[in-house]
């Protein structure tokens, strides 16, 4: 945020080739699925070094924003030149 004033994504599900619309649904639903049921998916992957529920409800943020988007660009931009 500090150099470009745009938010920075660390992760991201990419593919290098394009997906069946199918897939992509599938995928989206399975993500959606776990991002809806946090409480369970602590349950079933205890963590006692860190607070899973936070770590997943405050440490990640999930939609890939225009925002997000744009600076994944300039960051990438950054990559080219160097």
């Amino acid at each position: 945020m500090r150099f470009t004033s745009l938010p920075f994504v660390f992760a991201a599900w990419i593919s290098n080739k394009p997906l069946p619309e199918a897939f992509i649904q599938q995928f989206n639903n399975a993500n959606s699925l776990g991002i809806h049921n946090i409480p369970a998916v602590v349950a079933e992957n205890p963590y006692p070094l860190y607070d899973l529920t936070t770590y997943y409800t405050q440490n990640i943020s999930y939609p890939l924003t225009p925002s997000k988007r744009q600076g994944l660009q300039r960051f990438l931009s950054h990559l080219m030149k160097n």
